[in-house]
């Protein structure tokens, strides 16, 4: 096999893959890029088993032929070749010549036959969405990290479904219909370990958050429409994703139709972290779910990712706002006061006291390791005094994420969450548990 294709181009490739080839699976192999050389064109496949990004490029073949090479090592010498073409021409015995004249390499490449086989999916019913979008929903959704001791499904991944025939308001937030008080949500005591949605142990805290319950089986929640709602139903792409200690709603209206199952699908985090860098710079895309992929695809280029298998918690009861009372905040401000007092917080001192009074919030942390803060600022609070606690890098994360001025911070009492939306923001809302104190 010999070919030279522009150097940018490649670059480019090997460069998005990275997270892809990088990553540690049962099969040495998966480290390498497999390169297909055939008419005008090369084919690029990344496979972790979980994850197979496949692009074709134009090329100036020379002889056709197929390699398995490092895609580190490919991608550090593309990298910092001066020419504007790159040259690859396969000689004996698996050893690539890459470069030419005063500057040349000899890698030696994997037998290609041991690289993982591309998943055949035909016949799929893609449907177009805005990447803009989509991007930001993968994002937020793979934000939320887990340990590496997690087995859970729902935390592993993200849940994405098609909502039908629900009315939703103009900023494609849904306003949630369930009593929050109905999702069986567990509290903990100081002494005891940090408890998840299952009710097992898994960490040690002394201010324990409140996990999110399990899903129950019913599916009729309808969501209702306020005034300023669009007229008519729309359809809907919502992704949701969790740890147990928040959770995050993202909502992305499209027109068509999106053949998936009606109970959605979980995607793995580790995908959606590697289709956010694929959704970069992009207008459109097409999306589809077949034989447990989700598969994204854009000219050229297809990214698909092995769904998960399990059940996904009941998230609309944890999104409810009934009997909330909604705060407008600045958003600045919010953060700063969440990043001022995070500074005393500690892995076994989490939380930081949430006093919401007539007009004013008052915050206070006392770490007995460190130190004590406290902090003041006008809201536009008039119902009755709420004490609660809560975890204050959840909130500099969402604020963080979220965009606009301000942000609408709905609160109850302290056994129910803190609800958040952007004000600008379309779409994406936050619940964050409160903590056993």
């Amino acid at each position: 096999m010999k070919f030279s294709i522009d150097r940018k181009s490649i670059s480019e490739v090997l460069s998005l893959v990275q997270g892809i080839t990088g990553r540690t699976t049962t099969l040495a192999i998966t480290s390498d890029v497999l390169i297909k050389a055939e008419g005008s064109l090369i084919t690029v496949t990344a496979n972790d088993l979980e994850t197979v990004f496949q692009g074709e490029y134009d090329a100036d073949v020379e002889s056709e032929g197929i390699i398995s090479i490092n895609a580190k090592k490919l991608y550090e010498i593309v990298r910092e070749y001066p020419d504007s073409f790159f040259p690859v021409n396969e000689i004996e015995n698996r050893w690539i010549e890459i470069g030419e004249g005063n500057i040349q390499y000899h890698i030696v490449s994997s037998d290609y036959e041991n690289f993982p086989e591309f998943p055949v999916i035909e016949d799929v019913s893609f449907t177009e969405v805005d990447a803009t979008m989509l991007k930001k929903m993968v994002d937020v959704s793979a934000s939320i990290n887990f340990s590496k001791e997690e087995k859970r499904p729902y935390v592993l991944g993200a849940l994405l479904e098609h909502v039908k025939g629900e009315s939703v308001r103009g900023d494609a937030v849904s306003e949630l219909s369930e009593s929050l008080s109905d999702a069986g949500f567990q509290s903990d005591t100081d002494d005891a370990s940090d408890k998840d949605i299952d009710g097992n142990g898994s960490g040690k805290n002394s201010n324990n958050e409140k996990s999110i319950s399990k899903k129950d089986n019913s599916k009729d929640d309808k969501i209702q429409g306020e005034s300023g709602s669009i007229d008519g139903t729309l359809s809907i792409i919502r992704m949701v994703s969790t740890d147990s200690k928040r959770l995050y709603s993202f909502d992305m209206v499209f027109s068509g139709d999106f053949e998936i199952p009606e109970e959605g699908v979980i995607i793995p985090k580790k995908g959606l972290s590697e289709l956010g860098k694929f959704l970069n710079n992009s207008h459109s895309v097409n999306i589809g779910i077949k034989n447990n992929h989700f598969i994204v695809k854009r000219d050229n280029e297809t990214m698909m990712i092995k769904l998960l298998e399990g059940e996904y918690p009941d998230y609309r009861r944890v999104l409810n706002v009934t009997g909330f009372i909604p705060i407008h905040i600045n958003r600045t401000v919010f953060m700063m006061m969440m990043k001022r007092m995070s500074i005393l917080v500690s892995d076994d001192f989490k939380s930081v006291i949430f006093n919401f009074k007539e007009n004013e919030l008052v915050a206070t942390i006392t770490n007995p390791e460190i130190g004590e803060s406290k902090e003041v600022i006008a809201i536009g609070y008039t119902g009755d005094y709420v004490e609660s606690a809560f975890n204050p890098k959840y909130f500099i994360e969402v604020l963080n994420a979220m965009k606009g001025d301000d942000v609408i911070v709905s609160i109850k009492d302290n056994r129910n969450p803190c609800i958040i939306k952007g004000h600008d923001d379309k779409g994406f809302v936050c619940a964050i548990m409160a903590m056993s104190v």
